[in-house]
């Protein structure tokens, strides 16, 4: 009967706790409201804005032939949505000047006598030029790799392809390539940054409110009458988590339906996987912004930590840069990094509805974070207990 009573009291203490942080957060309305609609203003900003793949990208022509042939290759490259027509130059010193201003980031250069190579028995003899703008690697190379796949089918058309449907099954060498993409036929980077987008601002919204929560009630000296009272640290650990915890669900649930109405995003996979991988990494990352708050003095101290934090998890956790291109020691860094494992989950179960036998290492790689965080945190709230 007294454990019965000794749970009870438990409860009702953590549910009283729970309630005492809702009346705190209600009342501050500006920071309720930025929490929940920040991270939907950021999804949106990141997902038109941080792409990375090419359109649009601004072309200037130096079309030194004039032929039939040659304008029928610049409305091959201005008919997709990677490039748009930018000028037309007159010679290569003019073509130069554009690029060097920014104006232009490539150039197409058409050489004299090109229609008339091409309409030979062997229109290969027939040779177009790419200028670049190097500047900007990542664009030049997808420029570079776009423009040589529209001048091969150009030419190729004519020669060696073959039509079928909507599609050009090339035949420049005796092997017949026929390429197939899973999951997201159409490359969509929208599709491919949702997710992990979701992850990252998750992460820097659990961690900087909870972290931030606790630090402005330790500089209102109310964290540390709290220490003092019968409360134990798994109670305030608790009390705390619930309510930021329900405000972070929210906040995910409204960035959902923006990418599921506006952005088409699809779940193919299990609701139940989602919102449990959900629930795990939210736990995780607000426990972990408890034990930042342990470990720093002031506001300014636990944002810098948060943001030392988020830094590496930007970098190393495979939401910009593939894990597999890093190098070996940074590869293992990121097996430290709990946003690796929810990007997995996140982009196994949207993508590809990967089911929990492929994904459980990911949501065992995110509860071996949780532990370590809670036990982190309990061990400094506990020994600030003892020292109050």
């Amino acid at each position: 009967m007294s454990d019965t009573r000794k749970v009870k009291t438990l409860i009702w203490r953590i549910f009283e706790f729970v309630k005492k942080e809702f009346i705190e957060l209600v009342r501050d309305r500006k920071t309720l409201a930025a929490l929940v609609a920040f991270p939907t203003v950021l999804l949106v900003v990141f997902t038109y804005a941080a792409k990375t793949d090419i359109e649009n990208l601004p072309v200037a022509i130096l079309d030194q032939d004039g032929s039939p042939a040659g304008r029928e290759l610049t409305d091959a490259f201005f008919r997709t949505k990677y490039f748009q027509h930018c000028r037309d130059c007159s010679s290569f010193g003019e073509l130069r000047d554009v690029l060097d201003s920014g104006k232009c980031f490539m150039g197409l250069v058409i050489p004299p006598n090109f229609g008339e190579k091409y309409s030979r028995s062997d229109p290969g003899a027939a040779k177009v030029q790419l200028i670049i703008d190097g500047s900007i690697p990542p664009t030049a190379e997808q420029a570079s790799s776009y423009g040589r796949l529209i001048a091969a089918e150009f030419f190729g058309a004519k020669a060696f392809g073959e039509k079928r449907g909507r599609s050009l099954i090339m035949e420049l060498s005796p092997v017949r390539l026929d390429a197939r993409v899973l999951y997201n036929p159409e490359l969509d980077t929208i599709l491919f940054m949702i997710p992990g987008l979701v992850g990252y601002l998750l992460t820097f919204l659990t961690i900087m409110m909870s972290a931030l929560a606790v630090i402005r009630e330790r500089e209102a000296g109310t964290f540390e009458q709290l220490l003092v009272t019968p409360i134990t640290g798994f109670e305030i650990i608790v009390g705390k988590l619930v309510p930021f915890g329900l405000i972070a669900f929210g906040a995910v649930i409204l960035i959902l339906l923006v990418s599921v109405w506006w952005f088409g995003l699809i779940i193919r996979g299990s609701l139940f996987l989602f919102f449990s991988g959900l629930g795990v990494f939210i736990i995780a990352s607000l426990i972990f912004g408890f034990f930042i708050s342990s470990m720093s003095k002031n506001q300014v101290q636990a944002a810098q930590l948060t943001i030392f934090y988020m830094l590496p998890s930007l970098i190393l956790s495979g939401l910009f840069f593939p894990i597999f291109s890093m190098p070996k020691f940074f590869q293992a860094i990121s097996y430290l990094i709990p946003l690796r494992y929810f990007l997995v989950i996140m982009r196994g179960v949207t993508l590809k509805g990967t089911g929990f036998s492929e994904l459980w290492p990911s949501f065992a790689g995110i509860g071996a974070f949780l532990l370590v965080s809670a036990a982190l945190t309990m061990w400094r709230i506990g020994g600030r207990s003892a020292q109050g």
